[in-house]
């Protein structure tokens, strides 16, 4: 079974440390939390990382969407 990270970035992407950088590289799948991180610009965060296949959730998501739903989509990539 794989590994589960929870990141966080601050008030903004690009002081992302060098540490948490390699383990976003690394993973199947990154989610991105825009709810409680405003300022956060999706576009931006996915030129910081290299990806462009970053999953933005919603704040339904979040808060209202059955945790399961995310569950069911980690174990995929597992």
């Amino acid at each position: 079974m794989g590994k589960f990270y929870l990141i966080g970035l601050g008030l903004s992407a690009d002081l992302i440390t060098l540490r948490a950088l390699k383990v976003v590289k690394s993973v199947k799948k990154v989610f991105i939390d825009t709810y409680t991180n405003i300022l956060l610009n999706r576009d931006e965060l996915q030129s910081i990382l290299g990806r462009d296949d970053i999953i933005q959730l919603s704040r339904y998501d979040i808060e209202k969407c059955q945790p399961g739903k995310l569950l069911r989509r980690l174990r995929k990539v597992m």
